[in-house]
């Protein structure tokens, strides 16, 4: 375990809400007794993405301007996980860091990193089993 006090912490809730818990365990329980365990799940799937290479797309038979540089019909693009989810304009200047606590904070900010978060693939390719996995329910 290379955070050692995190895992304290995840120790620490899952002791103090254990009465509070039903067994198995429902998915609204998570998230009323479980915070910190949640948010060192998601930071987990941040920093290690099941897929840590790019969902490769075909542009459009026209070509495309991506970030204002044209890519011509046909050519291979693509969005790499790792990078996204480590985006220190999304996720802080410690994006490098398990922090657990990023998740903790106001709504908007969560939002705005769950946009980031690749694990499931996104759009229209969006894997169909995202909501009935057994992970935190990423929007």
């Amino acid at each position: 375990m290379k955070n050692p006090t995190a895992l304290a912490k995840c120790h620490a809730e899952i002791d103090a809400a254990s009465a509070s818990l039903s067994s198995p365990i429902q998915y609204a329980e998570t998230k009323t007794y479980l915070p910190y365990v949640c948010a060192s799940i998601k930071e987990a799937m941040r920093m290690f993405p099941s897929i840590p290479f790019s969902f490769p797309r075909r542009t459009p038979k026209d070509g495309i301007e991506l970030c204002g540089a044209y890519i011509p019909g046909g050519c291979r693009v693509g969005i790499n996980p790792v990078v996204v989810q480590y985006d220190k304009g999304v996720f802080g200047d410690d994006a490098e860091v398990f922090r657990p606590e990023r998740w903790l904070v106001d709504e908007e900010k969560v939002k705005e990193m769950d946009k980031a978060m690749l694990l499931f693939g996104t759009g229209k390719r969006t894997c169909i089993g995202k909501n009935v996995s057994p992970q935190i329910h990423l929007p």
